[in-house]
């Protein structure tokens, strides 16, 4: 939405995605990829309307497929203290947005549950590692990740955060 586009500094506006939806019909590009992302700080459904709306605009314009990527936070970014939005909220999401756009776009979301391994690797620290390697020895499905995750001492997990947080204080 133009709202969190704005809260996060991106600098892209409707104007420019619909330039470029333009330029691709003029071109003859077969379609236009959009990636987009989920779950980020203070998102509201009025976000996600918002976005299945002007995506409609676009593909009126010329094809396009969503890719659709979670928000993780990952370590000295802007945004390394702020929490993964949940497996089940963004797994929410993203069926207002398949819903949404079903026979009008081709939605192309990442996996809910392996951007929470995401998450929990890019906010642990070398225990997180270990932990992966684990999961990856006990055959890799999302179960034995979360296992492995879940078996992390809570005190130990993301050494860094708790610094962060002490000096927010």
């Amino acid at each position: 939405s133009v709202r969190l586009r704005r809260t996060l500094s991106k600098g892209t506006t409707e104007k420019h995605l619909l330039g470029c939806a333009e330029l691709a019909a003029k071109h003859r590009f077969k379609v236009l990829k959009v990636y987009m992302m989920v779950g980020v700080p203070d998102e509201q459904p009025e976000d996600i309307e918002e976005l299945i709306s002007f995506t409609k605009e676009m593909a009126k314009i010329h094809p396009v497929a969503l890719g659709i990527a979670p928000f993780v936070p990952k370590r000295n970014t802007p945004m390394d203290t702020d929490r993964f939005a949940g497996i089940k909220n963004v797994d929410r999401t993203l069926k207002q947005i398949r819903r949404g756009l079903s026979g009008v776009v081709d939605v192309r979301p990442t996996s809910a549950r392996w951007a929470w391994v995401e998450a929990q690797l890019a906010q642990g620290g070398p225990e997180a590692g270990e932990a992966v390697y684990e999961a990856v020895k006990n055959g890799g499905v999302f179960s034995d990740y979360k296992r492995a995750f879940k078996a992390l001492d809570e005190n130990t997990r993301s050494p860094w955060r708790a610094t962060v947080e002490q000096r927010a204080l």
